[in-house]
């Protein structure tokens, strides 16, 4: 019959590249996980990874037993925390999230985690996707709230919904109403946020598929900022729709249609893969729960 310590190992070589990483992330030998993983390779019947080459490479059946694994240790840690030790919850939950979560959702969230875990305090860190997401890489935080990261990254994603954004600019400014190509808008300057940003990167591909660069620019790093030079006149902005409502129901913004059109931004909440830990998968959840984004 296979064991815990079997698909530990197995799981470990699978989502860290090798066995030696895997050895050193259980603090044991590395001769072990092969031990490991070959006694339940002999179990199963089939070879779970491709030997002979300096990372091992999992096999058609060992990635379709990589699922079971995850599944059977998440359940398996689950159960020793609500069962065994259902008293251990953290006395610190740090979650990293974008700016746009600090105006929207940001409260509820942490009263909902509050009421559940009142004795848990919490670490909140404002920042940019891109240093978010470097936090919880670094495991210097437990939890990102951030726009929603591309597969491969070795994070457990939570979608949390979606986010319009548009880009936006005074009246002042005399950007036409007809519907804008890139090659139009470059003639106005673009207020963006720093170039390890999305809504940098969001910006320079509408561009890209119009074939054209946005012109000049200002560069702040928050999107409140870029709203206030936008209200000033000073040029065009790419914001949140649903937080300028406001002004562009009293003119002092207007949304510039375009042409291609912009996606809407996902959102998730992201942890690393090898944290385990259900607490934080659960917090995971509550979030999605609290989120008032598109769904």
């Amino acid at each position: 019959m296979l064991t815990f310590r079997q698909l530990e190992a197995f799981y470990w070589a699978a989502k860290l590249g090798n066995f030696t990483r895997a050895a050193q992330r259980m603090k044991v030998t590395q001769s072990a996980v092969s031990l490991r993983i070959g006694e339940l390779e002999q179990i199963l019947g089939v070879e779970l990874f491709h030997r002979g080459r300096r990372n091992p490479v999992m096999t058609h059946r060992g990635e379709e037993m990589l699922k079971f694994a995850e599944q059977i240790l998440r359940l398996g840690t689950e159960a020793q925390e609500r069962v065994s030790r259902a008293e251990l919850v953290p006395d610190f939950l740090r979650i990293g999230f974008a700016e746009v979560i600090s105006y929207t959702w940001l409260s509820k969230f942490v009263e909902t985690v509050r009421q559940k875990y009142p004795k848990t305090s919490f670490f909140l860190e404002e920042a940019l996707v891109e240093e978010v997401f470097a936090s919880l890489k670094r495991g210097s935080i437990d939890l990102a709230l951030v726009a929603d990261i591309p597969a491969g990254q070795d994070v457990h994603a939570v979608p949390l919904g979606s986010v319009e954004f548009a880009f936006m600019a005074s009246p002042l400014l005399g950007v036409p109403k007809r519907r804008c190509k890139p090659s139009d808008l470059r003639k106005w300057p673009i207020i963006t946020l720093s170039n390890k940003s999305i809504i940098f990167a969001m910006i320079n591909d509408w561009f890209g598929q119009g074939g054209a660069q946005a012109g000049s620019s200002y560069t702040c790093k928050s999107i409140h900022v870029a709203g206030v030079l936008a209200r000033r006149g000073l040029g065009v902005a790419l914001l949140p729709v649903r937080l300028y409502a406001q002004d562009i129901r009293r003119k002092t913004l207007s949304v510039i249609a375009v042409d291609p059109p912009l996606p809407a931004l996902k959102f998730a909440a992201l942890s690393s893969i090898s944290n385990l830990d259900p607490f934080i998968r659960e917090v995971a959840n509550l979030a999605a729960l609290a989120s008032d984004f598109e769904k």
